[in-house]
């Protein structure tokens, strides 16, 4: 396998970056400050996580980043990463294209880390090939100034996706994701699940869209909100795009705030009002993770932890 970062990978294998890279999305080359290219060749399994962190560590830094992920046929690997900032002021905009081919595997997991006046731009475009699978899970427990985050996953003929969203809004950051999923191959199936928490005076407005192209397609949304803020402000848009009429697409969606009687039941167990909040939040954050590796499953769960004690 071949972990380099972009500018070098151009350099030393420009034929392998270019046959995948540079091509769903527009990218100005000389623009680019950093990022990587992962490329797992055919009939390779990578059982260890792939690590990557981004920093922005001095102020008023404008951090470009493109990242090309290349995961072959009959494949599989993971990917861990981790974005935070150690100023308050600064920039982070991030371009990533990923490709999983025939029968291979792909998961990403990525943690966000802001600080109060960081603004940031993410898109990814995610290309499935026949019967791949690709999961995808996002956590975000930061104040942020603004954030504008884009998926895109394209799928092909019997390939599966998931997609794992968990963001807590904090502060006066204004919270924009957009997750877009376009089942064009017969047989193709995607799973979009959010995870929203308003607190403070943040805004944050989820989209989540499932276009059905393709014979026999599958499709479900699940998104849940919680307001745990007087002056907040919570969208979430569940939306279903039926091209084809084999398709089969649900959604189920509500937002809303922690009911009294749930508070009460676990007084009524020796819990603190407290320590019922903090239960309560985290399992309403909990979408199940249990098939992942137990390194990566134990950092989500700290985030997680982390989520549930801040509410208490």
């Amino acid at each position: 396998m071949i972990y380099l970062g972009i500018k070098e990978a151009v350099r030393d294998y420009p034929d392998l970056v270019y046959r995948y890279g540079f091509k769903k999305l527009k990218v100005d080359e000389k623009s680019i400050d950093n990022g990587i290219f992962l490329y797992v060749p055919r009939n390779t399994a990578l059982e260890e996580p792939i690590y990557t962190c981004f920093a922005l560590f001095r102020k008023g830094v404008v951090q470009r980043v493109y990242n090309l992920v290349v995961i072959e046929d009959n494949s599989r690997a993971i990917g861990a990463t981790g974005c935070m900032a150690l100023v308050p002021e600064g920039a982070h905009i991030s371009l990533e294209e990923v490709y999983v081919g025939s029968n291979a595997s792909y998961t990403k997991i990525m943690i966000h880390n802001w600080l109060t006046e960081n603004i940031i731009s993410a898109v990814k475009h995610i290309t499935l090939q026949s019967k791949s699978t690709y999961y995808d899970i996002y956590l975000n427990n930061s104040p942020l100034k603004s954030i504008k985050f884009n998926t895109i996953i394209e799928q092909s003929e019997g390939s599966s996706s998931r997609v794992d969203q968990i963001v807590v809004a904090k502060g006066y950051g204004e919270y924009s994701y957009d997750t877009k999923v376009n089942l064009i191959g017969t047989g193709a199936s995607s799973e979009l699940v959010s995870r929203s928490i308003a607190t403070d005076n943040s805004k944050l407005v989820s989209n989540l869209t499932i276009n059905a192209i393709g014979d026999n397609t599958k499709g479900h949304i699940e998104c849940k909100g919680m307001m745990l803020g007087d002056k907040a402000s919570l969208l979430t848009v569940p939306a279903l795009n039926a091209l084809n009429p084999l398709t089969m697409l649900t959604h189920e969606a509500s937002i809303g705030k922690i009911r009294r009687e749930e508070i009460e039941y676990l007084l009524s167990k020796g819990f603190t009002e407290e320590e019922a909040i903090g239960i309560i939040v985290r399992g309403f954050l909990e979408t199940g993770f249990e098939n992942l590796p137990d390194k990566i499953r134990s950092s989500i769960n700290i985030v997680l932890d982390q989520i549930s004690k801040a509410m208490m």
